[in-house]
């Protein structure tokens, strides 16, 4: 009767793989905490699930569009709309279109960018839907 349990490879490969993803969830974090603080939000938000969002509203389409969050509750529509907003968060740093399409799918590497370029805030951006 063996009390020892045995190590596999596969259990190795699993600890890889999410010390990976922590550390890519921590390197995401970090660019929006900075991408925070270009556009003149506390830091410490992009630390608060949900508020990040609100703020992130708020950072492309104004101070008085932060509940347009709530589309994103939406089946279906949510994933075209995340598309939407993060080409026009892009946007709001002065990056193309293309950059923005870019960073729909690569979001880490798009943040990384943005973040740490010499990128600025804009300001905000028109909504499509309520302008």
């Amino acid at each position: 009767m063996n009390l020892v349990s045995e190590t596999t490879f596969r259990d190795s490969v699993g600890a890889i793989g999410q010390t990976l993803l922590l550390f890519y969830g921590l390197f995401i974090l970090i660019s929006y905490m900075k991408l925070f603080s270009k556009a003149n939000k506390p830091m410490w938000l992009a630390l608060i699930p949900f508020v990040n969002a609100y703020v992130i509203q708020k950072i492309i389409f104004g101070e008085k569009r932060g509940w347009t969050m709530l589309i994103y509750f939406i089946p279906v529509v949510d994933g075209l709309y995340a598309i939407y907003t993060r080409i026009n968060f892009c946007k709001v740093y002065g990056k193309s279109l293309g950059f923005g399409i870019f960073g729909a799918f690569f979001i880490g590497i798009s943040n990384f960018i943005m973040a740490f370029s010499d990128s600025e805030y804009l300001g905000p951006t028109e909504h499509i839907f309520l302008d």
